[in-house]
């Protein structure tokens, strides 16, 4: 077979195959997800939280929503960030690509008309080295209908697309939150909270974030027999 005809054919074998993933990742004609920022802003300082709302609408009745969340993060979300230089897969190496995803689900019937909201913390996913423009969009699979006989329609939901700016973070201004984040875990009252504070901490990259990360790997908030773990961060 003459050479342009193959590679026409393997072209034109992979829009199939693309347009075939990307039908089977839109929205539903019964079910909506809308993607926002939090408190609507779009603009951040690196490192500080930027965290994604997703809200869930469904028209009729019959469909639950997963709303369980984890950390790491499971792949239940997956969130498409671009463009992707000057950006760090800090998930990926946090959990050494081999994201877990639970074997339990907490979830209520969506009621037709009334939304449901799951945020996720964009910096959990990734931390955002250097300043620029990005866009998101994310593909959900947390919706699933009540009943047999297809228990996963109606399948990953495709989100709109928001976009947002990351500046430089002023230096002042890390040297305080990154306090802020100290105080909060040696008060924490229990070692999720304390983790969940040293989770925000480890977004942050600079100089004084590190020393405050470095006092309390020597110092550690405990809780018995185990600590506040700020290693991942270091």
């Amino acid at each position: 077979m003459n050479t342009k005809v193959l590679v026409r054919s393997g072209l034109a074998l992979g829009l199939v195959l693309l347009s075939q993933y990307s039908a089977s990742a839109q929205q539903s004609p019964v079910v909506h997800v809308h993607l926002s920022i939090k408190d609507d802003k779009n603009s951040f300082q690196a490192g500080e939280p930027i965290v994604l709302v997703l809200a869930f609408t469904a028209a009729v009745p019959g469909y639950r929503i997963d709303e369980v969340t984890t950390e790491p993060a499971s792949p239940v979300d997956q969130i498409l960030l671009s463009p992707t230089a000057g950006v760090y897969q800090l998930l990926n190496d946090y959990s050494r690509e081999g994201r877990y995803s639970p074997d339990y689900s907490t979830g209520n019937e969506l009621q037709p008309g009334l939304p449901v909201t799951i945020k996720v913390p964009l910096n959990a996913i990734y931390r955002f080295d250097e300043p620029g423009r990005y866009a998101v969009r994310v593909i959900t699979s947390r919706v699933s209908k009540l009943e047999s006989p297809d228990p996963k329609s109606p399948g990953p939901l495709t989100s709109n697309e928001v976009s947002f700016d990351t500046v430089p973070m002023d230096d002042a201004y890390e040297a305080a939150r990154a306090k802020h984040l100290e105080s909060l875990i040696r008060s924490a009252p229990d070692i999720q909270t304390g983790q969940r504070y040293a989770g925000e901490l480890r977004w942050l990259t600079g100089d004084s974030s590190t020393r405050v990360k470095l006092s309390l790997f020597l110092h550690p908030k405990e809780f018995y027999p185990f600590g506040v773990d700020v290693r991942d961060g270091l």
